[in-house]
């Protein structure tokens, strides 16, 4: 897969292929998000075209100004490229998202980085929208573009009755429900950390314990205890992670925690994998040497 980066204010390279895109921010690429980007996997193979990916640097709302500005994210761009990459697409486009844009008319959008790029058919949500004020929809498309493009929309994916969504897997990762988050994303959560600094204990029945930090803005689970499997390397370890609010900063501090003494973390940077949410926890007492 080839990413490529594309803003308003700069001119860029128009291939001289036509290809079928999917639309869309897909934080997460959960099972919702698949279903579109095999939908125009699909159509794709169906017309031999090439298949590619749209979605913005950073979301709408930090440009927006909105009160509520998604900051942290499910997937940061890095692992949505990833995520992406795996599921068999050729070309994934990252349009910078700025003010320029934001005041773009829906008739501009589709002009300017849809049928120039040499865009045929766009797959999308049912509730994907586009162009200044989000005026644009998967309703509009075909106007917008003049009869040009052709156009698929993917109705709601739901799981027991609920709509497979960002907003929805955001609220169940916040308040620590990992198994369900599972079941939507269709995969376990997956986040990275640096290790900081290891405690010891002056009782050796205790935990091997470190203490990490979170990378790359990914969004974190609430207070509590869980069960995860870290990455360490190439290997894959069973501990928990514990997470609370520390008294000397706003940001939560993470501990990750192996009850077999064979296990140390020798690197810096770790993988984690979020399984299941134990318990709450009110106060963790944190003792450094």
């Amino acid at each position: 897969m080839k990413t490529i980066y594309l803003s308003h204010s700069e001119s860029f390279h128009y291939p001289s292929f036509s290809q079928v895109m999917a639309l869309g921010f897909f934080d997460g690429v959960h099972l919702g998000h698949q279903c579109v980007i095999q939908t125009a996997i699909e159509k794709a193979r169906e017309y031999n075209k090439k298949v590619s990916v749209m979605t913005f640097d950073v979301h709408p709302s930090v440009v927006l100004g909105r009160s509520n500005q998604r900051t942290s994210f499910i997937t940061p761009l890095k692992e949505k490229e990833e995520a992406i990459r795996q599921l068999g697409v050729d070309f994934f486009y990252i349009l910078e998202f700025d003010r320029n844009l934001a005041q773009l008319s829906p008739e501009d959008f589709v002009h300017d980085f849809l049928l120039k790029l040499g865009v045929d058919h766009v797959v999308a949500g049912f509730d994907y929208t586009y162009g200044h004020y989000g005026k644009g929809t998967m309703a509009t498309i075909r106007q917008h573009s003049r009869g040009k493009l052709r156009v698929t929309t993917v109705k709601k994916v739901e799981k027991q009755k609920e709509k497979i969504s960002s907003t929805l897997i955001r609220d169940l990762i916040s308040n620590g429900y990992m198994a369900k988050v599972t079941s939507y994303l269709g995969r376990y959560y997956k986040t990275t950390a640096i290790i900081e600094q290891q405690i010891i204990h002056f009782r050796s029945s205790r935990p091997r314990t470190y203490i990490i930090r979170n990378m790359h803005a990914y969004l974190l689970p609430n207070q509590g205890v869980y069960e995860v499997k870290i990455k360490v390397g190439k290997t894959w370890h069973r501990g928990l992670c514990r997470i609370s609010n520390h008294s000397i900063s706003s940001d939560p501090t993470l501990l990750i925690e192996f009850y077999d003494e064979r296990i140390k973390l020798n690197q810096n940077k770790i993988t984690i994998q979020w399984l299941y949410g134990i318990r709450e926890i009110r106060k963790l007492n944190v003792a450094t040497n």
